[in-house]
């Protein structure tokens, strides 16, 4: 029973520490996420094609995320980025961060894993989408649409509920008796919740369909991008606002 109870409590220390260890990634990939599109947006603005710089750009990002490593620890050559090819777009600011992580335990193989970030934006050089593209109907006649990295639709209204998203937290003792605006009930977050226990405080949104136990899951974060809706091709329509 000893020898049982040994490895039993072993084998429950190590799957807690895991839990907390991939809980610490996911909330530094958001951050990431965060600094890679602001440290981008703000290339794009200030500098020309010709003019950017990786190493600047990687720069700022670190500087961005100083002290929010907390609890992981990033692979050889820490954070990376990589410039993507744009079938010789020069206009477009497109790149990848990459680095490596996960705990020095093993489990069945290494569980150190390579993650993939991405931004895309188009340098503000003065001229406008339409007539770079070389289109002949002017930039008032153009239709846009608002869409997300992984979204499936697009949205009309940039004020949309699905973009616009009315973030509370609740008890989750509270949580049967709650709907949301379509009246459907909350179920747990695939991604903050997945093999997580219920917290006392956990977090919803009025239009949103899953519940949360951290605020700034990615399920409740918008990375919205306004584009022209011929660039839209592929996407359905959202059923709110769409048309």
């Amino acid at each position: 029973m000893t020898l049982e109870a040994a490895l039993l409590m072993s084998f429950f220390l190590l799957t807690v520490n895991l839990l907390f260890y991939f809980f610490y990634l996911m909330e530094f990939q958001v951050e990431l996420q965060f600094a890679l599109e602001k440290e981008v947006r703000k290339t794009v603005c200030q500098t020309v094609p010709s003019d950017w710089s990786s190493g600047v750009l990687l720069m700022r990002m670190k500087s961005e995320l100083e002290g929010k490593e907390t609890g992981i620890t990033l692979g050889t050559g820490g954070i990376r980025l990589t410039e993507n090819r744009n079938d010789g777009d020069e206009e477009i600011l497109d790149v990848t961060a990459v680095f490596e992580a996960g705990p020095d335990a093993s489990l069945l193989g290494p569980l150190r894993g390579r993650y993939l970030q991405r931004c895309r934006r188009r340098f503000w050089t003065g001229q406008s989408y339409i007539e770079q593209r070389g289109s002949g109907e002017s930039e008032e006649d153009a239709e846009y649409v608002y869409v997300t990295p992984n979204g499936t639709v697009y949205h009309d209204r940039r004020d949309c509920t699905y973009l616009m998203l009315s973030v509370r937290a609740v008890s989750s003792g509270a949580l049967s008796g709650l709907r949301n605006s379509d009246g459907d009930k909350y179920k747990p977050c695939e991604t903050c919740m997945k093999g997580m226990t219920v917290s006392e405080i956990v977090y919803i949104a009025d239009s949103g369909r899953r519940y949360h136990s951290i605020r700034n899951c990615s399920g409740l974060n918008r990375w919205v991008m306004k584009i022209a809706k011929t660039e839209a091709a592929g996407l359905g329509a959202c059923t709110r606002c769409g048309r």
